[in-house]
């Protein structure tokens, strides 16, 4: 986690330097706002969008979702860095930026759907977004059920916080939803263990 933690100092930086240009959004959820995550997403280079449009009306797959999250936790952004070996070691259908899965495999952050497949294309849903955020930070237990024991730790941890009420967690995320979940764990502690009893 080390890295992570210098990557979220940089984060109050952004509250300073969010770049001056016009940016587009898309027709994102009428009932939320998720400009400001986004534009916050965008000058820590997490999030890119397209001439200027970050199409946060547009849904996210389960492999851009794990870019995400590794350029987050690693503090890496470039993205050439994590397509530099297309195919994945650890899952079958991965025909691109296998480097950031299998890194986020190794991390622990995604297991797949079993048989060696990653649902590489398929959307991702609110709750398994949530589950990646809980595994970010850290607060995954070995007797967190899924997906409700997930969704409470993210309730808590106010990883919901200004995502419309209307999203359902089995639901596929828009990028709006998905940059105001990353923006509200990028201000969310991380977990801290106990050194004696090893529990956080």
């Amino acid at each position: 986690m080390r890295n992570f933690k210098r990557f979220l100092s940089l984060v109050m930086a952004t509250l300073m330097i969010l770049s001056v240009a016009v940016i587009t959004t898309g027709a994102a959820d009428t009932t939320a706002d998720y400009t400001d995550a986004a534009q916050h997403l965008v000058a820590l280079k997490i999030m890119k969008g397209d001439n200027g449009n970050l199409m946060l009306d547009q849904g996210v797959t389960r492999y851009q979702a794990a870019l995400f999250f590794v350029q987050t936790v690693s503090g890496e952004t470039d993205t050439a860095v994590w397509n530099a070996q297309k195919t994945s070691a650890n899952f079958k259908d991965v025909v691109e930026y296998g480097t950031a899965i299998d890194y986020a495999y190794g991390r622990k952050l995604v297991v797949g759907r079993g048989n060696g497949v990653f649902g590489y294309n398929d959307p991702i849903t609110y709750q398994d977004m949530l589950v990646l955020a809980v595994r970010a930070l850290g607060y995954e237990t070995e007797d967190m059920s899924y997906p409700y024991g997930y969704i409470l730790a993210a309730q808590k941890l106010e990883l919901t916080k200004d995502v419309a009420k209307t999203v359902n967690y089995t639901a596929a995320l828009t990028r709006g939803e998905t940059a105001q979940i990353m923006w509200n764990m990028l201000n969310t502690e991380i977990a801290a263990e106990d050194p004696i009893s090893g529990k956080l």
